[in-house]
């Protein structure tokens, strides 16, 4: 049985555990969207990509430090770097395990 924390029961269908965390998952993906990796795989082939997305991945990830990371960062280079994040996400989500 669950429960929340002022004690109405959840019922056990919505109830479910997440699977732990493993590098195995990537090999096993929900489903598998070639063109999307590929396009990601490509984009951080690019080595300005790469030094632009470590530069402002704390706050494109986590909201950090946006003002500071930011400031010598155009619109376009901002847009483009939040793409690539999403298309990693939209990849990376699928990495579930529960594929075959």
């Amino acid at each position: 049985e669950h429960f929340t924390d002022n004690g109405t029961q959840i019922p056990d269908s919505a109830v479910s555990c997440k699977a732990p965390l493993s590098a195995t998952t990537i090999f096993f993906p929900e489903s598998w969207n070639a063109t999307l990796a590929e396009s990601v795989i490509e984009r951080m082939r690019v080595q300005s990509n790469v030094d632009l997305y470590n530069q402002v991945a704390p706050c494109i990830e986590h909201g950090a430090m946006c003002d500071t990371l930011l400031s010598d960062v155009t619109q376009a280079q901002r847009a483009d770097a939040q793409q690539l994040k999403d298309d990693i996400d939209s990849v990376t989500d699928k990495w579930t395990g529960k594929g075959e």
